[in-house]
């Protein structure tokens, strides 16, 4: 049960840091959460986030994940530092609830892949897939056991 956050457009500071500071909240102290699993509030197994931007009249594109927990002050300083002087923004945020995957920066969200001049996909989800089945029709089995399931979905 990981926590998701996307934010589109043309950047309004409010409406960004609102979005930015809920998802925040959401992956620290998830009241939700608490209700399922008593005691356990937080979605510490990592978190990460891509970013496209028009940034000084260039294109500015960014993608971080850890495996780490999401700690306030790094997070803001983040943010502050890829929102500054931005017209417009798409900006995907996950932050990580691990299953039954380890949790190591292989399995942070979000995922990406691309193809020059094609495409660029940042994938980031919420639930599972059989990922066995994935690795076997990418012929990826060996990364099997390094990767969670979100690579094999990116991948296919």
């Amino acid at each position: 049960m990981c926590r998701l956050a996307l934010y589109s457009g043309m950047v309004d500071s409010a409406v960004l840091r609102l979005t930015v500071k809920s998802f925040g909240l959401s992956t620290q102290f998830d009241m939700i959460l608490d209700s399922f699993r008593r005691g356990r509030r937080s979605h510490n197994h990592g978190w990460g986030l891509a970013c496209v931007a028009m940034k000084f009249n260039e294109l500015f594109v960014m993608h971080f994940k850890t495996s780490l927990p999401l700690l306030s002050e790094d997070f803001k300083s983040l943010l502050r530092a890829i929102s500054r002087d931005v017209l417009w923004m798409h900006l995907l945020l996950h932050g990580r609830l691990a299953s039954s995957e380890p949790i190591n920066v292989h399995n942070a969200h979000p995922f990406h892949t691309s193809k020059v001049g094609a495409y660029s996909i940042w994938l980031a989800h919420n639930g599972s897939v059989n990922k066995q089945v994935l690795a076997e029709k990418l012929g990826l089995l060996h990364l099997v056991n390094k990767y969670a399931d979100s690579y094999f979905i990116t991948q296919w």
